[in-house]
């Protein structure tokens, strides 16, 4: 082994270390599905704390899983019964006298009703066998 390697091999790179982004792609992202350059956006976007050290980027991979969690996909606004949270939303907004109509109070709450049904409906399975 020569003395290069076992430099290497005694170097131990942290989640703090800073590294070249050559490094971290290498290391977060072997798919290839993120780039030098993405990276480079995510920093000047301001999404990923990098270091400029005489033009060189460095950042940690603690860094990019900050940048990762800031970069999470929001869910669709119709999945989980973000539907029916509006609706209660606007029956609490009613309730605090924003609007005074009865008939707009009672068309949400059955709306609300509902889309509660048709959740629980698509939520549950079949518990029955095909011969009852």
């Amino acid at each position: 082994m020569t003395s290069e390697q076992q430099e290497q091999q005694s170097y131990h790179v942290g989640t703090d270390t800073p590294v070249s982004l050559k490094t971290i792609v290498k290391q977060c992202f072997p798919d290839g599905s993120i780039t030098i350059r993405k990276l480079k956006k995510k920093v000047e976007d301001g999404m990923l704390v990098a270091w400029d050290i005489d033009g060189e980027l460095l950042t940690s991979r603690a860094q990019v899983e900050r940048m990762l969690d800031k970069c999470r996909a929001k869910p669709n606004r119709h999945d989980c019964g973000s539907a029916n949270h509006d609706a209660q939303s606007q029956v609490e907004a009613l309730k605090r006298g924003s609007t005074s109509s009865f008939a707009t109070v009672a068309k949400l709450a059955r709306d609300a009703a509902v889309m509660n049904a048709q959740q629980l409906k698509r939520s549950s399975r079949n518990s029955s066998s095909k011969d009852t």
